[in-house]
């Protein structure tokens, strides 16, 4: 298996971007998108609730939250 990507206990913040109306690239000065502060449990793992406004496509980006310029990771997630 891979190594953890996120450190166990650590605060990160999430932003669930929505790709219609929104341009990734200027994030986050444009476009559509929600914060959340999430915390790792002991394994380096988190959960966390969302309800999407629209069917579309979003991303999930995760930085640490000391710091926006640390994009740690990226994944796309689809609403339907």
């Amino acid at each position: 298996g891979r190594r953890p990507q996120f450190k166990p206990n650590t605060d990160y913040v999430l932003y669930v971007c929505a790709l219609t109306g929104s341009n990734p690239d200027y994030f986050p000065a444009t476009g559509d998108y929600r914060r959340k502060e999430i915390r790792t449990d002991s394994e380096g793992a988190f959960t966390f609730k969302h309800t999407f406004d629209s069917e579309q496509e979003y991303y999930l980006r995760i930085y640490p939250a000391d710091s926006i310029d640390d994009h740690i990771n990226q994944f796309p997630v689809f609403a339907v």
